[in-house]
This record gives C-alpha cells, sequence and structure tokens, in this order.
C-alpha cells in the first residue's frame, strides 16, 4: 500500500523532529503526491485548450475588437507566413486554457504546500483571493483601456501616408506582454498584504514613503505609456496609486485585526 500525505504529516508530528520531513517514506509520498497533481493540471491545461480552440474564431473576434476601433482607417491585419493563422489560434486557445485551468492549478499548488508545510487559511486564502481579483481587472484594464490607446498612438505616429499593415502573429504577441504585464502590475495590494501578515511592513511605514511612491509611480507610467501627454500617462499612474493606498488600509486592518486578537 502506498503511503500517502496524510500518512507523512502524521509521521512527522508523531516523531516530533524536523527530520522526519526527509524521512524516505514521507518523501515518496510526497513525491507521489507531486506527481498526482501535476497530472491532474496537465490534463486540465489539455481540456480548456481543446475547448478554447473549438472557439478561438469567437476568442479572436473578441481580443481585436478593441485594436481594430483604434486602428487608423484603412489599416489591417495581415498573415505574412502560411502557418501564422493557425498559430495564432493556437496561442489564443493556450492564452484561455491558461485561464480557465488556473483555480485548478492555484488549488493544487495550495493543496501540495499545505501537505508539506501547513499554511494558514487567514493568510494564504485571502491573498489568493485578491490576487486572482487583481489579476483579472488588471488585464480587462490592458485590454480595454491602455492596449487601444498604445496601439491607436503607434500606428498614427509620424506621416500619415503610411499605409498600416500588422502581423496578426506581432500583435498577438505584444497583446498578451502587456495583458500580462497588467496583470502582474495591479498585484500591489497582494504583495503588501503578505508582507503585513509576515509582519514586514506597517500602515505608518507605508504613509512614511508615499511621496516616494507617487515618484516612482508617474515615473514608471511615463515609461510604459507610449504618449507623452499627462492624460494617458494618468490612465496608469492613478490606478497603480490607487492600489497603494487599498495596500495601506489592508495593511492597517491586518494590524488592527492582530492586535484585536492579541
Amino acid at each position: 500500500m502506498r503511503p500517502t500525505t496524510t500518512n507523512a504529516r502524521l509521521l512527522a508530528s508523531s516523531t516530533g523532529d524536523d527530520d522526519a520531513v526527509f524521512h524516505p517514506t514521507a518523501l515518496l509520498a510526497r513525491l507521489d503526491d507531486l506527481r498526482r497533481r501535476l497530472t491532474i493540471c496537465l490534463l486540465t491545461l489539455f481540456a480548456g485548450l481543446v475547448l478554447c480552440f473549438s472557439v478561438s474564431t469567437q476568442m479572436y473576434r473578441f481580443l481585436v475588437a478593441p485594436l481594430k476601433q483604434a486602428l487608423p482607417e484603412g489599416a489591417a491585419l495581415v498573415a505574412t507566413t502560411v502557418p501564422e493563422i493557425f498559430v495564432v489560434h493556437l496561442q489564443i486557445a493556450l492564452f484561455g486554457a491558461v485561464f480557465l485551468a488556473a483555480p485548478v492549478w492555484l488549488y493544487h499548488l495550495w493543496s501540495f504546500v499545505d501537505g508539506v508545510y501547513p499554511l494558514r487559511k487567514r493568510t494564504f486564502l485571502p491573498a489568493l483571493a485578491l490576487g486572482v481579483a487583481l489579476f483579472l481587472s488588471g488585464a480587462a484594464f490592458g485590454h480595454f483601456v491602455l492596449f487601444p490607446i498604445a496601439a491607436h498612438f503607434f500606428t498614427t505616429f509620424g506621416s500619415s501616408s503610411v499605409h498600416v499593415l500588422l502581423s496578426v502573429g506581432t500583435v498577438f504577441s505584444f497583446y498578451i506582454q502587456f495583458v500580462l504585464g497588467m496583470g502582474a502590475a495591479f498585484q500591489i495590494p497582494t504583495v503588501v498584504l503578505v508582507l503585513s501578515q509576515l509582519r514586514l511592513v506597517t500602515p505608518r511605514f507605508l504613509v512614511r514613503h508615499l511621496k516616494y511612491v507617487i515618484l516612482i509611480v508617474f515615473t514608471i507610467a511615463a515609461i510604459l505609456t507610449p504618449t507623452p501627454d499627462m492624460v494617458t500617462q494618468s490612465l496608469l499612474a492613478l490606478p497603480m496609486l490607487a492600489l497603494y493606498l487599498l495596500s495601506i488600509v489592508l495593511c492597517w486592518m491586518v494590524q488592527r485585526g492582530r492586535s484585536g486578537a492579541a
């Protein structure tokens, strides 16, 4: 009978010795559990890939809709290589499959780590839920707001006599980097929440460095946004600044809850 992760944890707890974590029986149990979870994650990704590829045409129309509205008159998306259209649809399907499989991946990641090192659900689960919500918000903000602005600026910059023909593969690669980058940029409250739960930052520390954060945020916005006007830069800087202020509130709530529990 194969050892299970639960048996391995009981073995480690019963011995009272940290070296029990590396006991051969416990190690084999964890490796077997990891193999099972990786198999489930890969099967979930494959199922999502098949599902998304079946509707990749509809997904393509949804993804390029903001771009087409931002392009100048007469601009068009073209394929410059023979397999480019198929590759783009495959990338779109994989992109959607990752989003569909992400909850399953996160669940198995949490379960596996909890099996090796028990996590505090009050610490991990709120950070996980907040991270997913903010990532989706950042991706939506990049898709509907910033990406069309960037595409319009780049395709209308310079001479108006240039006829714009964009490779669909290059455009989609740029789109993925842009959307994923915005999703990552919206993780500021999640990082601060984890750091505050680990007692590495305090609300006073965050407030004291607010003026430096404002300078850094607007500098990053000036670098990332292609247009030189303040309106476009503020579209990126103000949400990031609002997320930092939200981080201060979350840190204060964590500290208040800790004081109340004490």
